[in-house]
């Protein structure tokens, strides 16, 4: 029984390809460009079960300027992915870090030219069921006043 060897140029594709997969994740996750990489690094890979019945916290930040506009304070406000915004000035949020709010806020006023005077944390929370999530209502976690806005 005689066995065939691939040809050499099928073995070079083969690895050419291979290692166009291995650079371009390389390239995605260094470069930090996550939204471009699907599908190398932007999907959920390690995110947690939910179970029928569970509440699934959504958190939103919230601002009151100085004219006593409302405005929402996202991720993409703060130049941040939803990691560092849930890790970062949401959790100082609920944690009543006042001096790690201010720094987020300061960053705020230099990238969108806005000066925040109060913070709501917003839960807008899910309701897991077996017919898909169900949303249910709004509440509001903790407001902050600060006492002095954040300066230029």
């Amino acid at each position: 029984m005689e066995t065939t060897e691939p040809q050499p140029n099928r073995k070079r594709w083969a690895s050419l390809v291979i290692v166009a997969v291995l650079l371009s994740q390389g390239l995605v996750t260094a470069a930090s460009i996550e939204h471009l990489g699907w599908p190398f690094v932007s999907y959920p890979m390690y995110s947690w079960p939910h179970y029928w019945g569970e509440t699934i916290n959504r958190y939103t930040l919230f601002g009151t300027l100085e004219n006593g506009t409302e405005v929402a304070i996202t991720a993409d406000d703060l130049n941040m992915n939803f990691w560092e915004y849930l890790w970062g000035p949401v959790e100082a949020v609920r944690k009543n870090k006042v001096v790690s709010i201010r720094n987020y806020l300061t960053h705020d006023r230099h990238l969108n030219s806005r000066v925040t005077v109060t913070v709501r944390l917003e839960n807008r929370p899910l309701l897991f069921t077996a017919h898909g999530a169900e949303p249910l209502p709004a509440k509001t976690v903790k407001v902050i006043h600060m006492d002095n806005p954040a300066s230029p």
